[in-house]
């Protein structure tokens, strides 16, 4: 029998849960449940030839990537020394070794399904120091500890040796420098540095040696890097003005500041190469300041609400003072809105990947991801929050905090939690608007047959079982997808949940997980649209902020006889919360939603092999409720699924691997680890029929046959 023996080793995995994303470890367990039903599901139809049912020999289609993957390091790399620097795609990273004696080159085990990827050091070099990728991500830029000129009998500036190092940790050196700055060109041909008399000099990445540029010392040796036609910035204090010095040929014009006394530390330029943004020195009427200013044809203030960060060619990302994010032109100052808001008077920018920014609610820490392509943006979950982050390629972002390293991939995040959870349409209004009083409108669930008031200036938003919310304020954009009502506002939620057989309200509600567990202050018996109810008021026993003091109604609708109505609200704006529920109305509901998976699909899709699934051989399925399927399989609740919603219960049989190493709920794990893994008869799952949201996935079953499954009336039949 499957469960819910712990010798059984099954486990359940939620999969419709909302999305307030308070944890990152929920990342892995949605993610599998999820991966489980998406990797039988090719982009394109079968062909003709192939039959439904095919077996073993159906190539499996692609399945999602993970949103998350956290990083093991191995145990001689230093934690304390920041995070590696990775290169673009993220499949090595450059660190230092735990005696912090050597750069240490770490190579990323690939496995695109592991929510934990293994990693091992392939080379440790000594006495050298990580400057820069190469941009193919092959070999890196780096340095000599060791001074080189000390006994040149010279008046001269410290200088190092520079190397290119390969993935094996070979260096071949390319020069010597004095490498207080240095840049590489766009094209990476070329890197910019002094030598050892303050003069300015170029090396060859190729080991063809290096050049002097410019015999002049120039002043401070403040290097700004390389503008879009391929000259060298250096800013000269002399004349306070900024060089554009070419590599070759006659000199260029020189740049304005504006009153900077002094520019130099972290350029950062635009990808376009066209502007930048440097650290300044300037007098302004409260003094002095180190700030950044904005580098075009001269160094000038930068635009109004400006981030110093770039999201296009020459584009700088803004937030107005309404929160909308939207971004500037550089060059021209043209500006565009966005619809996404960014809610936060504290914002720290972590890291952009385009089209993704990362960003930190400083008030609150919590981390959010602005998707610019598609205009909007959500709070990510990641508890703690990132403490930095490096882009990598293909919207992806390796993110770090204490001693912990991941990489986060936006994309499959977006794909997953957002994509496959569509923002759900207001419910509609009524037709009947009579007795509605002034500033309110009547709304309507069809398929619940509910109707009830809210006010004009409110937002509503569907939830599941037939209900509704209804918000006093914006949730767009917000925290927690706007599940947390701010201070002084509220959020009612109305859903007609499974009573599970109680036998009144006041039995239902002493078992009702989210509220009377917490401190029950009040409890009454009322009456609501006609109807018996029972009434509490009492304090959530969940962590601040959410133990905010509630107040929720119970009652049931003359047209669901084992269903029951509950209002759930913030203890806030009382007299419009009162005028919803008392407004309240039943009729009868439109008809359920009919079935859009055939049992052939079902058969067809889950006969092919999965990367738990590794050999199918057979299928069954049952078409039945989901109240009926809970009732059967025993052991939770799921408080989202629709308890009369048409689902499909499926049993694959064959060889099964449990998946709890990639993420799942399950630890099944052997000791040795070169042992082969241990497999299971069948898995199960169960999902709507009608295309809704939802569902559940089981494994694993040592015995042939889970038992419940034979109680399982089948509708299709």
């Amino acid at each position: 029998m499957e469960a819910p023996r712990s010798d059984a080793r099954s486990s359940v995995l939620r999969l419709a849960l909302a999305l307030p994303l308070a944890c990152a470890v929920i990342i892995g367990a949605l993610w599998l449940g999820q991966s489980l039903r998406t990797y039988r599901e090719p982009a394109a139809p079968p062909a003709p030839s192939e039959e439904p049912g095919a077996q073993a020999g159906a190539s499996p289609a692609p399945q999602p990537l993970p949103p998350m993957q956290s990083i093991d390091l191995p145990p001689d790399v230093a934690r304390n020394a920041g995070a590696p620097v990775p290169n673009a795609d993220g499949t090595y990273l450059v660190g230092q070794t735990a005696d912090y004696k050597s750069l240490a080159v770490i190579r990323l085990t690939a496995d695109r399904d592991a929510l934990n990827l293994k990693s091992e050091v392939v080379a440790a070099v000594a006495d050298t120091g990580f400057l820069a990728w190469m941009p193919d991500g092959k070999s890196f830029i780096a340095r000599g500890n060791t001074v080189v000129n000390t006994a040149s009998g010279k008046a001269q500036m410290k200088m190092n040796d520079v190397f290119r190092v390969d993935l094996a940790g070979q260096r071949t050196k390319l020069g010597e420098a004095w490498l207080v700055s240095s840049s590489l060109s766009p094209d990476a041909r070329l890197l910019a540095a002094f030598d050892g008399d303050m003069r300015l000099v170029v090396i060859r990445t190729d080991g063809g040696g290096m050049q002097l540029v410019a015999n002049d010392q120039g002043g401070a040796p403040s290097l700004l890097g390389w503008d879009g036609s391929g000259a060298i910035l250096r800013f000269d204090e002399r004349g306070a003005t900024i060089h554009r010095i070419p590599t070759a040929g006659a000199a260029l014009r020189d740049l304005p500041v504006n009153g900077a006394r002094y520019i130099g530390g972290i350029t950062r330029w635009s990808p376009d190469r066209r502007a930048a943004i440097v650290s300044a020195t300037v007098t302004t009427s409260a003094g002095v300041c180190e700030c950044d200013r904005l580098l075009t044809d001269g160094v000038v203030d930068m635009p109004r609400d400006a981030f110093a960060v770039w999201v296009g060619p020459h584009t700088l990302l803004t937030r107005a003072s309404d929160e909308h994010a939207g971004t500037v032109d550089a060059l021209s100052g043209a500006r565009a809105t966005l619809n996404a808001k960014m809610r936060s008077e504290k914002i720290r920018i972590i890291a952009v990947s385009l089209p993704y920014v990362m960003w930190l609610d400083e008030t609150k820490n919590v981390a959010h991801i602005l998707d610019l392509a598609k205009d909007r943006d959500t709070g990510v979950g990641l508890n703690d929050s990132p403490a930095g982050a490096y882009p990598l390629n293909g919207g992806r972002f390796l993110w770090w905090r204490d001693r912990s390293l991941s990489i986060l991939n936006m994309s499959a995040w977006w794909a997953f939690y957002v994509d496959a959870h569509p923002t759900p349409s207001p419910i509609p209004q009524s037709k009947d608007q009579s007795a509605v009083p002034a500033g309110y409108v009547r709304v309507e669930r069809p398929e619940g047959g509910w109707s009830a008031v809210m006010p004009k200036s409110w937002y509503r938003r569907d939830a599941p079982q037939h209900g509704s919310e209804f918000l006093s304020y914006d949730p767009e954009g917000m925290d927690s997808s706007g599940n947390l009502a701010p201070a002084g506002e509220t959020r009612v939620v109305l859903r007609m949940e499974n009573d599970y057989g109680a036998a009144d309200l006041r039995t239902f509600a002493s078992t009702y997980p989210a509220g009377p567990m917490g401190k029950n202050d009040l409890g009454a018996d009322t009456q609501v649209a006609g109807q018996p109810a029972y009434t509490t008021t009492f304090v959530s026993a969940q962590p601040p902020p959410w133990n905010a003091p509630m107040r929720i109604w119970f009652l049931r609708s003359p047209y669901f006889v084992d269903r029951v109505v509950t209002v759930t609200a913030t203890n806030t704006r009382m007299q419009e919360v009162d005028a919803i529920v008392q407004s309240l109305r039943f009729f009868k509901p439109a008809p359920p939603a009919a079935l859009t998976v055939t049992r052939a699909e079902v058969i067809a899709k889950y006969s092919k092999p999965s990367f738990s699934a590794t050999r199918v051989d057979r299928v069954e399925a049952k078409l039945v409720r989901w109240k009926d399927y809970e009732k059967a399989r025993g052991g939770f609740r799921s408080y989202t699924n629709d308890p009369d919603e048409l689902t499909w219960v499926v049993i694959v049989y064959g060889e099964i691997k449990a998946q709890g190493g990639r993420g799942g709920p399950l630890r099944v794990t052997t000791p040795d680890p070169n042992a082969t893994p241990q497999t299971f008869k069948y898995e199960t799952h169960a999902f709507s029929a009608t295309g809704a949201e939802g569902g559940m996935y089981g494994c694993c079953g040592p015995d042939g046959r889970p038992t419940w499954f034979d109680t399982l009336v089948d509708l299709a039949k």
